[in-house]
């Protein structure tokens, strides 16, 4: 008698908490793609200048200046293409960093290295790769997709969001810990843990503007917690909605960089 009580008690609890629990995840889905949108699909199309200025463990300091362009495409503007073009120093001038991104399909990318005449399509495993031998990955410029991921809500107090991602799959990461402003849906910091339990990378908003309408960060951070040094990008001329031609995101572009938009 006391087995069947327990059992029917358990069914109780389970279909009062079940829709709770649905709540929640339905929330952190929507504080999760509200970020995703914030991050990456604001306005028709987005370009941007940006000073990469990297300070590495030794205490050397190098810079990279880079052009990025972003244009929203498919019927629902939930696909879109990235180029970046990276102007100087002269060592890494004209590389090209092109990214075509799908909703329902994996992401393609390339980059094109001129000093060998050379476009190397980017695979999944090389997603953690240094850009520009910065601390930035060439997933930080892309970004990541959602569906990578499970997430929960850790905490809602306060001014910001703290959630926890887990990848689906092995990745270089266990989890991370993201906080997500209240009022702009924009991280003001994400903390990537390994296997050990142990923070080692941060990415952090340094500034946030309002640009045309949209809140849009102005600068961020990239820290190698473990091994030290950092990488801050600050960008400037930042304009939505430009009416850039989808050509300019052809793979001929590679090579022959589309001068029109980039200067």
């Amino acid at each position: 008698m006391k087995k069947i009580k327990a059992i029917t008690l358990f069914l109780l609890m389970s279909i009062v908490l079940s829709p709770l629990a649905l709540a929640q995840n339905l929330e952190v889905e929507e504080i999760i793609k509200n970020m995703n949108y914030k991050l990456y699909y604001q306005g028709k199309d987005f370009k941007a200048k940006a000073l990469m200025k990297i300070f590495n463990v030794d205490g050397k300091q190098i810079q990279r200046e880079y052009t990025i362009l972003r244009l929203n495409i498919g019927e629902q503007q939930n696909e879109q293409k990235i180029y970046l073009y990276v102007s100087k120093p002269a060592v890494v001038r004209d590389i090209v960093y092109m990214v075509w991104k799908y909703k329902d399909s994996d992401d393609e990318s390339w980059i094109y290295l001129p000093n060998l005449k050379f476009i190397k399509k980017i695979e999944s495993n090389d997603k953690w790769d240094l850009f520009v031998d910065s601390h930035f990955c060439y997933e930080d410029i892309s970004g990541r997709k959602i569906t990578a991921d499970t997430y929960s809500l850790l905490d809602a107090e306060g001014e910001s969001y703290l959630i926890k991602s887990i990848p689906k799959i092995q990745d270089k990461f266990a989890y991370c810990k993201i906080y997500i402003d209240k009022k702009t849906f924009l991280p003001n910091k994400i903390e990537y843990y390994n296997e050990e339990n142990n923070k080692y990378r941060e990415v952090k908003t340094l500034k946030i503007e309002k640009v045309q309408g949209f809140d849009t960060i102005m600068q961020s951070e990239v820290r190698d917690v473990l091994n030290g040094g950092y990488t801050v990008v600050t960008y400037s001329d930042v304009q939505y909605n430009n009416n850039l031609p989808e050509k300019v995101f052809n793979k001929s572009s590679l090579k022959i960089v589309p001068r029109k938009w980039i200067n």
